[in-house]
């Protein structure tokens, strides 16, 4: 009986301790559901609060590509301005260049204007010059105090004169031109009168050459020294006004000892083209041109003697 008591005091015991427990655990399980409803709350304005950030996000995103967009323009409108500034850079070291040139052409007017300055001050000392000369020549005159109270007057005047003397030297520019043409006139004729005084002395000479040759008073031994003399020839002249041909051919012609008549006819061809390019500077043309005759003379005197002897 005893141990009955005990079991069934034992199963109250249990019993109370399960209803207390159950109580227990039926409080925690409300506050559980409670704490559990105040998630689903708290969920829910977590998921409005995000669905807010969505929209949020999406707007900014929109903000953003609309930024993009003008981000894109700008850095177009950037480009072009690159572009216009590098036009402008262009157009500055241009300017820069022209600036440089500009001040050198200025530094140049600085000179001038400092030695137009300095004429200047060459010209007061010579107005100086001149006034002290004047008011010495002033002293000599009864008139010297009207000449000092007429000095304004007299600068005028001078203006004036100046004024004239810009007319009297046009007219000196034009009698120096009129004189310049007479004297280029002048020149022509003495150039002509030259020219035919030459002439007449090559003639003359010529003609004496020839003459003496022809009647034996000049033989060829004279010739060996004039042609030691004109060989200097060679050095002195150039091709010009000779072709290459007659240019070999004088040296051929030069280093022969006797010449034929149609050879001394040709040098003296040869020699009346150096006498009329050089004439004037080497006198060695001359000597080729006596030295041609002597031989033309020579060859002739040769051919008369020989048809001379034929006839008797």
């Amino acid at each position: 009986m005893e141990w009955l008591i005990s079991l069934l005091g034992s199963i109250a015991t249990i019993v109370g301790s399960i209803a207390t427990l159950a109580y227990w655990l039926g409080k925690k399980f409300t506050r559980i559901d409670e704490k559990l409803e105040e998630y689903d709350k708290r969920f829910e304005t977590i998921e409005a609060k995000l669905l807010e950030h969505d929209k949020c996000f999406e707007a900014i995103e929109r903000k953003l590509l609309e930024h993009d967009k003008r981000f894109e323009a700008i850095e177009r409108k950037l480009l072009e301005h690159d572009k216009r500034f590098e036009a402008i850079e262009r157009k500055l070291s241009e300017h820069d260049k022209r600036f440089e040139a500009i001040e050198k052409k200025l530094e140049e007017h600085d000179k001038r204007f400092e030695a137009i300055e300095k004429k200047l001050l060459e010209h007061d000392k010579k107005f100086e010059a001149v006034e002290k000369k004047l008011l010495e020549h002033d002293k000599r005159f009864e008139s010297i105090e009207r000449k000092l109270l007429d000095h304004d007057k007299r600068f005028e005047s001078i203006e004036r004169k100046l004024g004239e003397h810009d007319e009297k030297f046009e007219d000196l520019k034009r009698k120096l031109a009129e004189h310049d043409k007479k004297f280029e006139e002048l020149a022509l004729e003495i150039r002509s009168s030259s020219v035919k005084v030459t002439r007449v002395v090559r003639s003359v000479m010529e003609f004496v050459i020839d003459t003496l040759a022809f009647h034996g008073v000049v033989e060829p031994r004279l010739s060996t020294y004039m042609k030691d003399e004109i060989g200097r020839i060679l050095t002195v002249v150039s091709m010009n006004p000779l072709s290459r041909y007659e240019y070999e051919r004088l040296k051929e012609l030069l280093h022969k000892d006797k010449l034929s008549l149609e050879e001394a006819r040709e040098l003296y061809r040869i020699a009346e083209k150096l006498v009329e390019e050089y004439g004037d500077r080497y006198y060695e043309v001359w000597k080729l041109l006596w030295y041609s005759r002597l031989w033309i003379a020579y060859n002739l005197r040769k051919m008369e003697e020989k048809e001379s002897k034929d006839r008797h």
